[in-house]
């Protein structure tokens, strides 16, 4: 319900702002922060890491949909855009529980999968404040991707 909420409420901070860049790397900065707790804290403290981790990936999804928009002088950019990050991040996620399994795999914990977590959560920081710019993306741009 919280990834819901945040969901429906991230877009509406995010296009209030000159650019996105604070929203998507402080949501990032949430998630992983809350996965972590998710693996490391104590039982007892299990809601509270669900819930920022809800606002987390719920919020990340909707700016990051958002943020496809707004860069975008028209539909056809957009279409592109988004076919290009909705590849790349379901990629990523098809791949993702292989990766960690074969790390806990080999190291008997889930202390390098975190670690992974991190390097990752730091990419996309990395990245959403770059895509996060006052900027458009423009059709050549993405031809040269392609």
């Amino acid at each position: 319900m919280v990834q819901a909420a945040a969901c429906l409420v991230a877009p509406q901070i995010a296009v209030r702002g000159k650019d996105q860049r604070l929203i998507n790397a402080s949501l990032c900065a949430v998630a992983v922060v809350a996965l972590l707790g998710l693996l490391f804290a104590p039982l007892s403290t299990i809601w509270v890491w669900a819930v920022l981790q809800g606002i987390g990936q719920g919020g990340l999804i909707a700016v990051a949909m958002t943020t496809i928009v707004l860069r975008s002088r028209d539909p056809h950019v957009a279409a592109h855009l988004s076919g290009m990050a909705q590849c790349v991040g379901y990629l990523l996620a098809a791949i993702g529980p292989l990766v960690v399994g074969l790390i806990r795999g080999w190291t008997g914990s889930f202390a390098w999968s975190a670690v992974l977590f991190v390097a990752l959560g730091a990419g996309a920081a990395i990245n959403g404040w770059n895509a996060g710019r006052a900027e458009y993306v423009n059709a050549q741009t993405i031809a040269k991707m392609d």
